[in-house]
């Protein structure tokens, strides 16, 4: 197992449920972790049981 380093991608504020992440390599797999913050505090984060595969979006057509 590879030694991972963590990195920021985004603030989020509570009203917004999802993002969108970019520059993630198709084939790699990544996994993430998300935690609450405000000025008083720091939640400890929730992390990704299992990796995650990073593959070509499907397209969906509209009819």
């Amino acid at each position: 197992r590879r030694t991972a380093s963590w990195n920021g991608i985004c603030l989020m504020s509570i009203e917004e449920r999802k993002t969108i992440v970019n520059k993630l390599i198709h084939g790699a797999k990544y996994r993430f972790r998300v935690y609450a913050e405000n000025k008083y505090w720091r939640s400890e984060p929730c992390e990704t049981v299992e990796t995650i595969l990073i593959q070509s979006p499907s397209v969906v057509k509209d009819n």
